[in-house]
């Protein structure tokens, strides 16, 4: 099993820069279930990628690090999800743009998921 670190690089040296505002990772991998039969889940805040593109870099994911890979791009509108992924992990390097957005966003945000949680 790959240490975390080197799921990290691989995710980072994977995933292109060009198309990339923000990468984190969510879920188990940033608690005490992450274990061997954990998927990875990856949210990518991203510009102009298509589903296969998508489909095809999960893929790509997988065979190297040898596990199952979940690869979100979160529509900024879908607030749950949204929260998700931004509590947890962020790795490698955040565009100027997606900082903008984030500190303008984060609090609307976390009180709507707050909001839709309690109506459950």
């Amino acid at each position: 099993m790959l240490e975390k670190k080197e799921i990290e690089k691989i995710i980072l040296d994977t995933i292109p820069k060009d198309k990339t505002e923000a990468i984190y990772i969510f879920g188990s991998y940033n608690t005490e279930f992450f274990d061997e039969d954990s998927d990875i889940d990856i949210g990518w805040f991203c510009k102009n990628v298509t589903e296969k593109e998508r489909v095809l870099l999960e893929y790509e994911l997988e065979e190297k690090i040898g596990r199952a890979v979940d690869l979100v791009i979160p529509n900024k509108n879908k607030i749950l999800i949204l929260n998700e992924i931004l509590a947890g992990q962020w790795i490698g390097e955040l565009s100027d743009e997606f900082c903008i957005w984030f500190d303008d966003n984060i609090t609307d945000i976390q009180d709507q998921a707050e909001d839709l949680l309690k109506l459950m």
